[in-house]
């Protein structure tokens, strides 16, 4: 039961993160204006963060289903 619960959470993250990146200008602008408050400081968040948000949306978005599931299936 395990298993089959991480592969349905997986997918559904997968399916959003999809859901996200169909979206990118959208959610750039939002990036662009959050100002994040870190030790004290408030500041917006840099272009390298940025581009490292998209590219993890992309990872988790080519993750392979399969995968996951075969890894499941392997605790049993």
């Amino acid at each position: 039961m395990t298993g089959e619960l991480t592969v349905a959470i997986k997918g559904d993250l997968r399916k959003s993160a999809q859901e996200v990146l169909e979206h990118t200008d959208d959610v750039k602008k939002k990036l662009d204006n959050l100002v994040i408050e870190e030790n004290n400081l408030k500041r917006k968040l840099t272009n390298d963060e940025i581009d490292d948000f998209f590219k993890h949306l992309e990872d988790v978005a080519e993750v392979d289903f399969m995968a996951s599931r075969k890894i499941g299936n392997y605790r049993r």
